[in-house]
């Protein structure tokens, strides 16, 4: 039979042209991580509504937000915040969005009926982040 290193050197090229591949597809994927991360993640809160998905999608849009460059600084208060946001964007949904999950965090506000009147929002800025 013919020994490893035969087989090896009569497929080099094509062993070549699988790392380049996979190194040009690993480059393409970290290029464009903004935006398939904030589609996973839509699809993550789609199919879960729970509790906690009105708190954990509110701060998954925030540090989507982050990576825009238009994140949080630790002094802003979350409505100062929306406020920047909805600005950056001429909007108001950040605003909106920000209004219901202080309602669950501050006043312990239903946090699925919350989450259903928000979600919509929620992707539409998800999705903003990434147009």
């Amino acid at each position: 039979g013919r020994s490893i290193k035969d087989i090896a050197a009569d497929h080099a090229s094509l062993f070549f042209w699988i790392i380049v591949l996979l190194a040009v597809s690993a480059v393409f994927l970290f290029m464009t991580r903004s935006r398939w991360i904030a589609l996973l993640w839509i699809v993550y809160f789609r199919k879960k509504p729970s509790d906690k998905t009105m708190s954990k999608a509110y701060r998954v849009l925030l540090k989507q937000l982050g990576r825009l460059g238009i994140g949080r600084r630790p002094e802003q208060t979350l409505r100062d915040y929306s406020n920047n946001i909805d600005a950056y964007f001429q909007e108001h949904d950040m605003k909106q969005l920000t209004e219901q999950y202080e309602k669950v965090l501050y006043r312990g506000e239903d946090s699925v009926e919350s989450w259903n009147k928000s979600k919509h929002v929620w992707e539409k800025m998800m999705r903003r982040t990434f147009s």
